[in-house]
């Protein structure tokens, strides 16, 4: 490895391109994106809504309801687990809400199921040149 270092230091120009600030968008939170990009799905409907686009929209709605952090975004996360679970109701046999204190299985399989959109949603804000803080 020592012997590569200089090697690796006389090709970091190549491979190190510095992206201009003009191209660099910042995201103040994850959630802020989170909100604006189901807003776009579930309210706006740019894009197909799709039953497990609704089903993220509520795993991600129950997960972040009662943290403090996200206090500001309530009354549009509330307007999106609407949104959706009208959706879910009038396409599936879901008829009730979800309810967070189902116990700590329930808790487990939808941190993972958000987990796994949270890692998508993730790469495509950074795809689309923004800094995720």
């Amino acid at each position: 490895m020592k012997r590569l270092r200089p090697m690796f230091k006389k090709l970091e120009g190549i491979f190190l391109k510095e992206i201009p600030a003009a191209d660099v968008q910042e995201i103040r939170y994850m959630t802020e994106y989170q909100v604006n990009y189901y807003e776009k799905v579930v309210i706006e409907r740019r894009w197909p809504l799709s039953i497990r686009e609704a089903l993220d929209c509520v795993d991600f709605v129950v997960l972040h309801e009662r943290d403090p952090r996200c206090y500001e975004y309530w009354p549009r996360m509330a307007e999106l687990c609407k949104r959706a679970m009208d959706f879910l109701k009038a396409n599936t046999g879901i008829w009730e809400d979800p309810i967070y204190g189902r116990g700590y299985y329930e808790k487990e399989k939808t941190e993972s199921r958000y987990e796994f959109k949270h890692r998508i949603l993730r790469r495509h804000a950074e795809s689309l040149g923004f800094v995720v803080v």
